[in-house]
Order: structure tokens, then C-alpha cells, then sequence
């Protein structure tokens, strides 16, 4: 879908297998946190883990990312706003569905069912909250591998042109959240997720009609590039199909 940053379905319940300490998704999930918040403890238990899917450096992408969000963290007289990344839950249903109708024309618009749908089919829900309140979720990403049986039209586009990648369905940060580096958070979180589900690249797509120049900066900044254009939703919509390649091991 579209995406809200600026300078930057099935019910919504997560399956078992996912939620289990010891699944893939759980083990990736643990790589995700230690590499965003920087834990070399919960870092070398990943690494233990699952050590050949571990990349010895991170992408530029994340390091990037990196810079910018202890940066942007930064408040008031200087002190660390202290955030953290964590895994969606069934009961964040109601504050994503606010959080996505208020960033409206940004993002498109949908109902509890259809939200709850994306959160089910989403390879990495992710949401950023305070340290201090971390029930409330102030920004939250929506990510999904090529497999996902969704109809998306932009989804779609990018399905015909490749099976290899992890695909930003949407990035949404509250109004009086921004400026605080959340939406690089959130994408220091996608590029690592792609990286540990064996993926080369990240998709996203950003309104040009209506337009979102600020999204535009904000996604360049973070390497991505346009690779094409699309009109939606009867030629009202135009959006800018954009990729971010991820450094290949050797690379990293």
C-alpha cells in the first residue's frame, strides 16, 4: 500500500508456530531486536542459533538506518527518547486501525477485518513503542514475502517481476510521534527481517498522485529507487513502484 512517513483477509490472530520461542519466526524476531537496539547479549544467542544465516556486518541499508535513528532519537535537551521495537499483537488491533486511519490519504483506508487480515499475513508485523508505555504503539510496519495470498494490486506488480523479496505493505508513524526516528527503526527492522528470510531486496510504493514528496526524500535517503510507476484504484492513484537492493553476504 502507501506510506505515511514523512521526512521519512482472514481474522488477525498469529499462529502458534510463530509465537513459539524456538520457530524460525521467533529466533528471526530476536535477530531483529538485538540488531535495532544493539543487545550483544541477546545477539550472541541468536548468533548460536542460527549463525549461518547471520551476516557478520549489517547492510548499508541498516547501518544507515543506524546513524540516523540515534540521531533522530534525540529530544529535548538532548536525552535519549527510549524506544523499542516489538512484535504486533492481537490486541494492538484497535491503536493500528487509529493509527492507520489517521495517516489517511498516506496510507489507504481499510476496516478492522481487512487490517487485522495484513497483520495475519504480514511475514514481520512490527511496532515501535516507548520504553516507558509499551502497550502503546506509536509506529508500526506491515511487511510480506513473495508467497502471501494477497490481492494487492501493488503486491501484484512487484509478484510478476520477481519471488525474491520482502515487500512493505505499510509503514505508518502517529502525528505527534515524528521527528524521533521511527520510521528508520522500523526499516532497520524490515532490511534485517529480509536479510534473515534469505531475500535480495525490498519493495515499497509511494503515492506520486495524490503526492508524498516527503516520503519520496525519505525512502531515497535509505537507498531505495523508483523502478516504475502504476495507476490504482481506477487511474485516482498514481504510485511510484520502489526497490531497495540488500548487499549480498560478501558484501555486508
Amino acid at each position: 500500500m502507501f506510506h505515511s512517513v514523512s521526512g521519512v483477509g482472514a481474522d488477525q490472530s498469529v499462529t502458534a508456530d510463530r509465537r513459539s520461542p524456538n520457530s524460525a519466526w521467533a529466533v528471526s524476531w530476536r535477530l531483529i531486536q538485538s540488531v535495532v537496539m544493539g543487545s550483544p547479549r541477546v545477539f550472541t544467542r541468536v548468533k548460536l542459533l542460527v549463525r549461518s544465516s547471520i551476516p557478520e556486518s549489517l547492510p548499508v541499508h541498516n547501518a544507515r538506518s543506524a546513524a540516523i535513528v540515534q540521531e533522530s532519537r534525540r529530544g529535548v535537551y538532548g536525552r535519549l527518547v527510549p524506544l523499542q521495537t516489538r512484535a504486533l499483537t492481537p490486541d494492538d488491533l484497535p491503536q493500528l486501525l487509529a493509527l492507520n486511519t489517521a495517516a489517511v490519504p498516506a496510507v489507504n483506508e481499510v476496516e478492522r477485518e481487512t487490517l487485522g487480515r495484513l497483520v495475519e499475513l504480514s511475514h514481520l508485523p512490527v511496532g515501535v513503542v516507548d520504553d516507558d508505555a509499551p502497550a502503546k504503539v506509536v509506529g508500526f510496519a506491515l511487511a510480506m514475502l513473495a508467497d502471501a495470498p494477497y490481492e494487492s494490486e501493488n503486491y501484484r506488480w512487484f509478484s510478476k517481476r520477481t519471488k525474491d523479496f520482502l515487500y512493505v505493505d505499510r509503514i505508518v508513524v502517529a502525528d505527534g510521534a515524528r521527528g524521533h526516528g521511527i520510521g528508520q527503526l522500523l526499516y532497520a527492522a524490515v532490511f534485517e527481517a529480509a536479510r534473515a528470510a534469505g531475500q535480495h531486496r525490498v519493495f515499497c510504493e509511494v503515492n506520486v498522485e495524490p503526492p508524498n514528496p516527503g516520503s519520496m526524500r525519505f525512502h531515497g535517503r535509505l537507498g531505495f529507487t523508483e523502478i516504475g510507476q502504476q495507476a490504482t484504484k481506477g487511474g485516482t492513484v498514481i504510485v511510484a513502484m520502489l526497490e531497495a537492493p540488500l548487499p549480498s553476504q560478501a558484501q555486508a
